[in-house]
């Protein structure tokens, strides 16, 4: 809808977002007792006219939040291995697409039932005027015997203690052509870990070891890539 909106109202519409939270459900038996652990994984909104995407949030508004990994960890039979961002994942533009967030859970109890919702696996969410889309969504089962399982969006399985399951959601679509983000917004998104230095060439930036743009070298590489466009166009 948004897609179609951004035909009529170009400068007021965002780019695709994550495609909706994700929802895991784990259910089983710990110590004789059932449990049903439900989680709701908030991800990411696309490059707005005005701004880039939001990281970690609820897309595009609710009240909800993911749960803190301490609460998860104390109230049921789970792990949380790893929660956070992830790096190059914002589709790339004038205005970056958010970061996907990603979240590693391993299960502890026997008969453990995975029920699982998802998006954006096989449509990447979209950039709009000339920016790029952001990273497809997967799911991973890694199983106790370090067998991998690449899962579909949406499935249900069956785990035992030590599998454990990856999920990263997408990342925001791009709003803008990339080639006018300014060079010192990309070199602080390398500095802060949201964009590595091979990926800043997306942006026809160029970033040192330490961190510092390379003007004469961007200014090149940005020159090319614009003559290369206008060729195309």
């Amino acid at each position: 809808m948004n897609g179609a909106l951004a035909q009529i109202i170009p400068n007021r519409v965002p780019a695709a977002g994550e495609g909706g939270s994700t929802l895991a459900f784990f259910s089983g038996r710990t110590d004789g007792e059932p449990f049903v652990y439900s989680e709701l994984v908030v991800g990411t909104g696309g490059g707005r006219p005005v701004a880039d995407g939001n990281d970690g949030l609820a897309n595009p508004c609710a009240s909800m939040a993911n749960i803190p990994v301490e609460v998860a960890e104390s109230d049921w039979p789970i792990v949380i291995e790893r929660y956070g961002l992830v790096a190059d994942s914002g589709g790339a533009g004038l205005h970056r697409g958010g970061l996907a967030i990603e979240r590693v859970w391993r299960v502890t109890v026997p008969g453990t039932l995975l029920q699982v919702r998802s998006d954006r696996q096989v449509h990447r969410p979209y950039g709009l005027a000339g920016g790029q889309p952001g990273a497809a969504s997967w799911n991973r089962l890694l199983r106790a015997d370090g067998s991998i399982e690449q899962m579909p969006p949406m499935f249900g399985a069956a785990l035992e203690p030590g599998d454990v399951f990856h999920h990263r959601m997408a990342g925001g679509g791009g709003w803008g052509e990339p080639l006018d983000r300014r060079p010192e917004a990309v070199a602080e998104d390398v500095r802060g870990g949201k964009l590595s230095r091979g990926a800043a060439r997306d942006y026809a930036v160029v970033i040192g070891r330490d961190g510092v743009i390379d003007p004469a070298a961007t200014e090149t590489l940005r020159a090319s890539r614009r003559r290369t466009t206008e060729s195309v166009r």
